[in-house]
């Protein structure tokens, strides 16, 4: 993306993909993403869950499929605290720079396109 005067700043280009990143988490039903290093904590729009064991094809069990595809593969470890509450733990070198992060969270929310 570049004009007359050239490409634009590297605080633009970051803008531009928090804009894309809060357009991506929207089928995912995040609410939001807050970086508490050395985790990402995400709260997703469901409603609490008492049965985690929850029976197949009831809400629960979707919610559960939900957040199971949505943290496969990320790299780090994912601790579900309930179906509202996901904390991530990365590797130091994401939060080194603020594009490591967000072509990170890019790809994980992307990924709703691809199955």
């Amino acid at each position: 993306m570049s004009d007359q005067f050239g490409q634009p700043p590297r605080s633009v280009l970051d803008l531009l993909q928090l804009a894309e990143i809060r357009i991506l988490a929207g089928p995912w039903s995040i609410r939001s993403i807050v970086q508490q290093e050395p985790d990402l904590i995400f709260t997703l729009d469901h409603e609490p869950v008492e049965n985690v064991t929850a029976q197949p094809g009831t809400k629960e069990s979707r919610e559960g499929n939900l957040i199971n595809r949505l943290f496969a593969g990320v790299p780090g470890s994912v601790r579900i605290i309930d179906y509202q509450t996901v904390h991530v733990r990365l590797a130091e070198k994401y939060f080194a720079a603020p594009a490591n992060l967000l072509s990170l969270l890019r790809k994980m929310l992307d990924k709703k396109k691809r199955e």
